[in-house]
C-alpha cells in the first residue's frame, strides 16, 4: 500500500512539474510577443523572464530522464523492450516535429507568398518564407534548425538525448548509463567555450544536447536512487534544494558576488544558470511539492494537463501566441487598459485553452496522431 502510495504521489508530483514547466515556457514566449506589440516598459516581467525559461527547460529535461527510470527501470535490461520503446519515442517526438514543420511551411507559403494579407504582415513583421535549398532542408531534418518554428529545437534535443540513452542501455546496462554523464560533462565544457566565443549554429545543437543530457541523466539517477537508497535520495534532495535557494538569493540580493564569480570562462561554465539550476531547481520542486502533498495543499488536479504538454508546446508558435498577443495588446492599447501588464498571463491561459481545444478537434477528425 505504502509503495503504491509513494509511486502515485511522485507520479502526480512529476506530472505537476511538467505542467508548471510548460506554463513557464509558454509565459516566456507570450511575454516576448507582448513586449513587441504593446511597446510598454515592464521591468517586473523583464526581470523574471530569464528565470522562466531556465526553470521551464531544465525541469522538462530532468523530468524526461526521471520518468524513464521511474516508469521503466525494471524493463531497461530487456532489449526487445528498448527496441520498441525507441520506436515509440521516435514516433512520439520526431513525427510531430516533421508534421508540424510541414503544416507551418504550408501556412506561411499560402498566406505570405500567395495572399500576402496586410494583417499578417502586422502580426508577423519579421517572419517570411525561408530559403528551401538542399542545405536548409538537411538542417531542418537533422539539426532541428527551423526559423519558422524555432521553439522546436528543444523537442529535437530531447529526442537526440533519448536515442543516445536508449542505445547505451541496449549495448550495456542501466548502471553503465550513469557514467555517460562524464563524457557529457566533457563535451559540455568543451562546446561551452567554443559556443560562447563563436555562437555558431552548428555548435549550438551539440552544446544543448550535452547540457540537457547531463540534466536528463541526473533525473534518471535521482529516480533510480529514490527506489534503491531512500536515505541518500532525501539527503541529496535537501542539500541541492538549499543550494538552489542560496544561489537564487546571491543572484537576486548580492549580484556583485555573482559577477565576481563569473570572471573566468571556467567559472562561467560551472555557474551557468542552466547547468547550476538544472541540477538543483527540479529537486527544490520535488521537496516543496512533497511537503505540499503531505498537507493536501498541492493542486493535483492540474497534473491532468500533463497529457497535453506536447500539444501545447508544439502549437503555441508561430500561430496561437503571436495572434493572441497581437489581439490582446491592440485591445488593451485602444482602451488604455491599466491591466495591460497582465497580457502575458492572459495569453498563456488562452494558449493552454486553445491548444487543448485543438487537440480535441483533431481527435474528432482523427488526425491527432500526426502531432502526438
Amino acid at each position: 500500500m505504502n509503495e503504491n502510495y509513494g509511486r502515485r504521489k511522485y507520479s502526480e508530483i512529476i506530472g505537476l512539474m511538467d505542467v508548471l514547466s510548460i506554463f513557464l515556457i509558454t509565459y516566456y514566449h507570450a511575454y516576448n510577443y507582448y513586449r513587441y506589440y504593446a511597446t510598454v516598459e515592464d521591468p517586473f516581467n523583464q526581470h523574471i523572464m530569464f528565470y522562466m525559461v531556465t526553470f521551464g527547460l531544465t525541469a522538462f529535461a530532468f523530468s524526461s530522464g526521471y520518468k524513464l527510470f521511474f516508469n521503466h527501470e525494471y524493463e531497461l535490461g530487456d532489449k526487445k523492450f528498448l527496441t520498441n520503446y525507441l520506436k515509440k519515442r521516435i514516433g512520439r517526438l520526431y513525427f510531430p516535429y516533421i508534421s508540424y514543420l510541414s503544416f507551418t511551411l504550408i501556412f506561411v507559403y499560402i498566406f505570405f507568398n500567395i495572399f500576402s494579407f496586410q494583417i499578417l504582415r502586422e502580426i508577423y513583421p519579421f517572419l517570411g518564407f525561408p530559403p528551401m535549398d538542399i542545405g536548409s532542408i538537411i538542417k531542418i531534418l537533422t539539426l532541428g534548425i527551423f526559423p519558422l518554428a524555432g521553439h522546436l529545437w528543444f523537442l529535437f534535443v530531447i529526442l537526440i538525448i533519448t536515442m543516445i540513452v536508449l542505445v547505451v542501455l541496449y549495448l550495456s546496462n542501466g548502471k553503465v548509463l550513469f557514467f555517460v554523464i562524464f563524457p557529457a560533462l566533457f563535451f559540455y565544457f568543451t562546446l561551452n567555450i567554443h559556443y560562447m566565443q563563436s555562437y555558431e549554429i552548428l555548435t549550438e545543437i551539440p552544446y544543448y544536447v550535452a547540457l540537457y543530457a547531463i540534466i536528463f541523466l541526473f533525473g534518471s539517477y535521482i529516480a533510480h536512487l529514490q527506489e534503491s537508497n531512500e536515505i541518500l535520495f532525501d539527503a541529496i534532495v535537501l542539500i541541492l534544494s538549499v543550494s538552489f535557494i542560496l544561489s537564487l538569493c546571491i543572484i537576486e540580493f548580492f549580484p556583485s558576488i555573482f559577477s565576481f564569480l563569473l570572471n573566468t570562462y571556467l567559472k562561467q561554465i560551472l555557474i551557468n544558470p542552466f547547468f547550476l539550476w538544472g541540477m538543483t531547481y527540479p529537486l527544490f520542486l520535488l521537496l516543496i511539492f512533497n511537503i505540499l502533498y503531505k498537507f493536501n495543499l498541492l493542486p493535483i488536479r492540474l497534473a491532468r494537463i500533463k497529457i497535453y504538454t506536447l500539444i501545447i508546446y508544439i502549437f503555441q508558435y508561430p500561430f496561437i501566441i503571436p495572434i493572441s498577443a497581437w489581439v490582446c495588446s491592440k485591445f488593451a492599447l485602444l482602451n488604455g487598459d491599466p491591466l495591460i501588464k497582465l497580457i502575458p498571463f492572459i495569453v498563456t491561459l488562452l494558449t493552454f485553452i486553445l491548444c487543448i481545444a485543438i487537440h480535441f478537434s483533431m481527435k474528432q477528425l482523427r488526425i491527432n496522431r500526426l502531432f502526438e
